[in-house]
């Protein structure tokens, strides 16, 4: 686990993302935790729900919307990494 993060998807994914990779860069170990929202465009004809989103370690996590997102409509992901679950000295 690293304070980088990519969202992966497949190419078919009717969700649109502004960006799909967001680096925290250098974080101080005192810093508490961080976090990017990345925001996405609903571009099918039809309502889609993200039902889960995964992460790769138990240093990050995702808040996000259960609801259904309506087509041309935006919603967002909420990641935060917490270097206190990253850090060797505290596992």
């Amino acid at each position: 686990c690293a304070p980088f993060r990519k969202l992966g998807f497949s190419p078919t994914t009717p969700l649109l993302f502004e960006i799909d990779t967001w680096n925290f860069g250098e974080i101080e170990e005192t810093g508490g935790k961080v976090s990017y929202t990345f925001h996405y465009t609903n571009t099918s004809s039809k309502p889609k729900v993200i039902e889960h989103v995964r992460m790769s370690c138990g240093c990050t996590t995702a808040s996000y919307s259960r609801q259904p997102i309506m087509p041309g409509k935006d919603g967002e992901i909420k990641i935060t990494f917490d270097q206190y679950h990253f850090l060797p000295l505290h596992q």
